[in-house]
């Protein structure tokens, strides 16, 4: 789930749904995880298409993203973890 926001910088909820083709229902609880961990910011932006649920990475989920990466970087590597 941060990994939408996090190349985008920010995402819309229903692209997210879209991208990992999960129910709304399990994106919506997994966001709500991660919200609730400073993760993301959820909020909701007035567009010209409607309202839109926008999600934004925050700061600690770019360096745990990025954590992620370097490590799966290492393992693909056969670098030491």
């Amino acid at each position: 789930m941060l990994i939408a926001p996090y190349g985008l910088k920010k995402a819309i909820f229903s692209d997210i749904v879209r991208y990992t083709g999960q129910p709304k229902s399990s994106v919506y609880q997994s966001l709500q995880i991660l919200e609730d961990e400073g993760l993301v910011m959820v909020r909701y932006a007035i567009t010209f298409k409607g309202p839109r649920k926008e999600i934004e990475i925050t700061s600690k989920g770019e360096y745990l993203v990025e954590r992620l990466l370097e490590l799966v970087s290492r393992l693909r590597t056969g670098g030491v973890a």
